[in-house]
């Protein structure tokens, strides 16, 4: 193994479990919907709708900390003069 890629056992367990974990919540949800008959469409319509959320909250939460900032600038005293 060459020195570069060294990664502890620690690490490796850490990754290794968390590999584990996803594919087994992968296979359970898989089977949730295959037992259930869930059309390939509605699966879409989830999964689209689960990311746009995300991506919704990360958008919201960009901006409510881009006006905490102007506003924290705006309101900051100017001590330094």
């Amino acid at each position: 193994m060459a020195a570069c890629c060294k990664v502890s056992r620690t690490t490796r367990r850490f990754y290794r479990s968390l590999l584990l974990i996803l594919l087994a919540l992968a296979i359970l949800v898989w089977i949730v919907f295959d037992q259930f008959d869930v059309p390939p469409e509605a699966v879409l319509a989830m999964v689209l709708g689960a990311v746009s959320m995300v991506g919704v909250t990360i958008i919201v939460a960009a901006v409510g900390v881009g006006l905490w900032i102007i506003v924290r600038k705006l309101t900051e005293s100017d001590d330094s003069q």
